[in-house]
């Protein structure tokens, strides 16, 4: 007995196709032609950075060093500087200091080997006794002190070169100060140095408003009355007359028979 699936059945109708010459469809492989994208990659992202990452920054440079270092470098070579000026600067007050020392010394040779200097007056003058002849007084240009200086040692001379500043000094013949004097000049004698003096002491702290300095006033002078223009420069000085500054004493002055002195009273 025939069964069931002996009977009709449906051809298989799979045959192979047939194209006329020239129509043939062109099959191109799929994966040439689809591009398939991972999920993966369907998202923009931007890797981050973390937070805790120390961010690194990039120092200035000038010259190829640092910029702390260069101002670091420029303070040395100021603070160098200063310190080579200031080594300059005592060395030439050193000499300034030495110099006034040969100075003082070279002064003091000389006062000490300067002969005695003569009194115009101590010379005496011949006189005809058929015809009697009068000379005048020749001028005492130390006030006396070669003459006589016990008498004249303590008296006072009173300077009157100013009208309202009348200031009076007392005299030590054959004295002297060791201090430095502040300035010098020449003059003719005894009197025209101490009014030098009193010139200095008035008019000083008017031209130059010092009134806080102690060299605006002159308390007292040192005159030698031997000494002309040409040995004052021999030795390197500028007068004959050396105003010093105060104050001053007759306990401290000195023995020096070439020199008197004057103090302000």
């Amino acid at each position: 007995m025939a069964s069931y699936q002996d009977g009709m059945q449906v051809a298989d109708h799979n045959y192979p196709e047939v194209y006329a010459p020239g129509h043939e469809p062109q099959f191109v492989p799929q994966h040439h032609h689809q591009h398939v994208t991972s999920p993966i990659q369907s998202f923009a992202y931007a890797p981050t950075e973390s937070t805790n990452k120390p961010v690194m920054t990039k120092r200035r440079r000038l010259c190829g060093a640092s910029i702390p270092i260069i101002l670091l470098s420029a303070v040395i070579v100021v603070l160098l500087a200063a310190v080579i000026a200031l080594a300059v600067e005592t060395s030439q007050q050193s000499n300034r200091a030495a110099q006034s020392e040969t100075k003082l010394a070279a002064l003091m040779q000389n006062i000490s080997s300067m002969p005695t200097p003569t009194n115009p007056m101590s010379t005496s003058t011949s006189t005809s006794t058929s015809t009697p002849t009068s000379t005048p007084d020749a001028p005492v240009i130390d006030l006396g002190c070669a003459n006589d200086k016990d008498g004249v040692t303590g008296t006072i001379y009173q300077s009157q070169i100013v009208q309202d500043y009348e200031p009076s000094y007392k005299i030590h013949c054959n004295k002297e100060s060791n201090s430095d004097a502040f300035y010098s000049i020449f003059a003719a004698i005894f009197e025209d140095c101490i009014d030098a003096c009193t010139l200095w002491s008035y008019w000083t702290p008017i031209a130059f408003n010092m009134t806080q300095n102690m060299n605006t006033t002159c308390a007292g002078v040192s005159y030698l009355p031997g000494w002309n223009r040409s040995v004052a420069t021999s030795s390197n000085n500028n007068g004959n007359c050396f105003l010093k500054a105060g104050p001053r004493s007759a306990a401290a002055l000195v023995d020096n028979d070439f020199v008197d002195f004057a103090i302000l009273n």
